[in-house]
């Protein structure tokens, strides 16, 4: 969620070759494609079990394509001041996208309404930047650009406590410690990269905001030093941008290889339940557990972190005792003590 965008995109470079601003964008175009076929290479194997467009993951995974779409079309072939926030913008909209789906199952009266205003406030500010309605302003003092990381590092504080609650939850249960920790490591790793990206965004900005201030074009500073000036860019607008996006691809590349028939639905913390027959598929609604026993084997899909990364993992015999305790310990109805549960 970082300002202004200086380096010229890669075609003018047959234009007007200057060597770091055309590394600096060439080395960021390239990231920004590999990161689009990474999200592609999860996307289509979801698409394919799902067999459904829609869906928390889908969503997701749409609006990384599009941010990487306009990444690409930035570095490779236009600078516009309006492409540089649509990027800050994408990015805060998968963030609003994640916070929505964990928060649901927490706050669900309330969770629709909030989530409505706050993405028309933010669009709101995202056409008010492009039209030029800032423009008296210095570039880097375009309000857009803190009301963006702001507003960033505000959710993902949520996104936070609320994975820790989760992780909290998860530590009383008795299921199989290698889910439990697989668990603990995707859901931490999600939630720590994204704040941290969206803390460094806020000092940035601040950063530039304070050159701006003080007299300096924020731009400049490093004017003096390309090299660095090239390497710093790279290193903001991937930590900013892409780094996040990475985080999310791991996490739902579990999904992307399940084998079971179900499709996984919207996300909700859920309450567990399991049958006695021998050979059954139960599909329940996306609050429930997807579970399939076939002659004493048991495939167990858990949306442990909030499916974004939907485990998939499988069990004989000597596990069921741990299913069947992680069932009977799971409370039929949701409390903040319990964020694994689903309300009533």
């Amino acid at each position: 969620m970082a300002p202004p965008e200086y380096h010229y995109p890669v075609y003018e470079c047959f234009e007007e070759f200057s060597l770091w601003p055309c590394i600096s964008s060439t080395v960021l175009a390239s990231l920004f494609t590999l990161t689009f076929l990474i999200a592609l290479a999860v996307l289509i194997p979801v698409l394919y079990k799902t067999r459904r467009w829609w869906g928390h993951q889908q969503v997701i995974l749409f609006l990384v394509i599009l941010e990487m779409l306009l990444g690409i079309l930035r570095y490779a072939a236009f600078k516009r001041h309006g492409l540089a926030v649509a990027l800050s913008y994408l990015k805060l909209l998968q963030l609003c996208a994640i916070c929505f789906f964990f928060f649901h199952s927490v706050l669900r009266s309330i969770v629709w309404p909030v989530t409505t205003g706050l993405v028309l406030y933010l669009t709101a500010i995202l056409v008010l930047s492009i039209l030029g309605l800032f423009s008296f302003l210095d570039e880097c003092q375009d309000p857009a650009w803190l009301i963006f990381s702001v507003s960033g590092f505000v959710l993902t504080c949520m996104f936070l406590i609320c994975a820790y609650l989760i992780l909290r939850k998860l530590n009383k249960t008795t299921i199989s410690p290698r889910f439990k920790q697989r668990s603990k490591f995707q859901l931490w790793s999600l939630s720590i990269v994204w704040f941290f990206t969206t803390l460094g965004a806020i000092f940035y900005d601040v950063f530039l905001v304070s050159a701006s201030s003080n007299g300096r074009e924020c731009e400049l500073y490093l004017s003096n030093v390309p090299a660095a000036d090239a390497v710093v860019h790279i290193i903001v607008r991937w930590f900013e941008l892409i780094l996040p996006v990475w985080a999310v691809c791991y996490a739902f590349k579990n999904t992307a290889m399940m084998k079971r028939k179900n499709a996984a639905g919207d996300i909700n913390f859920p309450h567990l339940r399991g049958e006695d027959s021998t050979t059954s598929e139960v599909s329940r609604t996306s609050s429930d557990l997807y579970f399939t026993s076939n002659r004493r084997h048991f495939s167990m899909n858990v949306p442990s972190v909030g499916e974004y990364s939907l485990v998939d993992h499988s069990y004989t015999d000597e596990d069921a005792g741990s299913y069947q305790s992680y069932i009977n310990a799971t409370p039929t109805s949701f409390n903040i003590e319990s964020p694994l549960g689903t309300p009533h």
